[in-house]
């Protein structure tokens, strides 16, 4: 498409550079074409031209998605021992990312704590068994 083409289209406009910046983007849930305020920065960039990427970059299709058909981003986890649904901030950032099977910093304190060569039963100091639980970490 040519230059005089494009500055014809209600999508672009021309910048200082010959380059074109996006007025409206279309997302790809809802089919419907938007102003760039309804799309988050980092789906407008991932749509805007880039001058300095390697060769074929700027051809490939991307898909962009509004704000409102985005998910919200995620403000609680399952732990997979405890079964318990607690905040992030109760998870280390490498179990954020592993959502399939996260354990939180307690599950995870009482797995690094326990002997895992230990076979016998844990004695208190008067002789009794201790029994400990996942529940007692929580």
């Amino acid at each position: 498409m040519r230059k005089k083409d494009l500055e014809a289209t209600k999508h672009f406009f021309w910048v200082a550079g010959g380059r074109p910046t996006f007025k409206t983007l279309q997302c790809v849930f809802c089919k419907e074409e938007k102003p760039l305020e309804e799309f988050s920065e980092m789906q407008v960039a991932k749509a805007t031209f880039d001058l300095h990427a390697p060769a074929l970059t700027n051809v490939d299709v991307k898909l962009i998605s509004c704000l409102k058909c985005t998910a919200p981003p995620r403000e609680t986890l399952t732990c997979c021992k405890c079964s318990k649904t607690k905040p992030l901030d109760q998870f280390a950032r490498v179990q954020r990312r592993n959502a399939e099977r996260p354990r939180c910093l307690k599950c995870m304190k009482k797995h690094r704590d326990e002997d895992v060569n230990d076979s016998d039963p844990d004695y208190s100091s008067d002789g009794s068994s201790l029994s400990e639980t996942w529940d007692d970490y929580s």
